[in-house]
């Protein structure tokens, strides 16, 4: 594999990291305003994006939850399921940094410090049922190989979700 690193490398800089991280803002830029602009009829956002909202300050990934009518969290394996199906890639789950998913889902010190010190046992599920709060995302990345219309695809998806209760949502096959 070694060469295939080599290959990567050339084709790169024969298409110049300045013009990748452009085509890369770009399209962070596109996703990001097209997703925010998505409501249910009652006026609530679908998509909550965190991160900075400077795109001077964002690289190509947004970590994102999903909420029904209601405000209520989509869980994210479900997202990520029906992604899926629907051949569109993303990520989910808890990510690399702890902390910033804390920060994302509204976890306080204390919080964690109280579960933490009440069980010698514990996973993820049991520490959302304790806290009642989500803990993880959805990310979606983008790069040299995406295109808008992946994009466009994924944006028809979260329109799907427009007044769909979280049940409704999880029984679609």
């Amino acid at each position: 594999n070694i060469p295939a690193v080599k290959i990567g490398l050339d084709y790169i800089e024969s298409i110049g990291i300045e013009r990748i991280s452009k085509r890369v803002r770009s399209l962070i830029e596109f996703i990001t305003t097209e997703l925010q602009k998505l409501h249910h009829d009652n006026g609530k956002p679908i998509v909550k994006i965190f991160g900075p909202k400077d795109f001077n300050h964002r690289g190509g990934n947004i970590i994102m939850n999903f909420f029904d009518a209601e405000g209520h969290a989509f869980p994210f394996e479900e997202i990520e399921k029906h992604t899926n199906k629907q051949m569109i890639s993303i990520r989910s789950g808890c990510f690399c940094n702890p902390g910033i998913d804390e920060i994302n889902n509204c976890l306080t010190t204390d919080e964690l410090a109280t579960y933490f010190v009440s069980r010698d046992n514990g996973n993820y599920y049991d520490m959302i049922a304790f806290l009642g709060k989500m803990r993880g995302a959805t990310r979606l990345s983008v790069g040299i190989a995406t295109t808008q219309n992946d994009l466009v695809r994924f944006i028809e998806f979260v329109q799907g979700l427009k007044n769909k209760t979280i049940q409704e949502f999880s029984q679609i096959n």
